[in-house]
């Protein structure tokens, strides 16, 4: 079993999510700990100026795969319900667990 299971902008590639939190559920150790991170999909309205913005840097097929992955990466009330569902598991606790950073920092 492992004491720390990292899971970094990976889950908007899962077509099912459920499955990686239960092989996390199988491996993590009793008391263990688990980052997980992913991508936050902007709101309709600004998802332009968000890819535009932060995928300036990328040109070509790198711009095409970057507007996917944003396009596949979670919104704030589907971070939530991924949450719930990795809440469901006896060996996963929601509230230290499932964190999604759902909005950039306030400044």
């Amino acid at each position: 079993s492992m004491d720390l299971v990292m899971c970094n902008s990976v889950l908007h590639h899962l077509e099912q999510p459920a499955r990686l939190f239960a092989e996390i559920a199988r491996v993590i150790a009793p008391g263990g700990a688990i980052l997980l991170r992913d991508l936050r999909r902007s709101s309709r309205p600004a998802y332009r100026l968000h890819v535009r913005w932060y995928g300036r840097h990328y040109s070509g097929l790198m711009y095409k795969l970057y507007c996917d992955s944003v396009r596949a990466a979670y919104t704030r009330i589907s971070a939530s319900g991924c949450a719930d569902a990795c809440g469901s598991s006896p060996a996963l606790d929601r509230s230290a667990v499932c964190q999604f950073p759902l909005s950039p920092p306030s400044r």
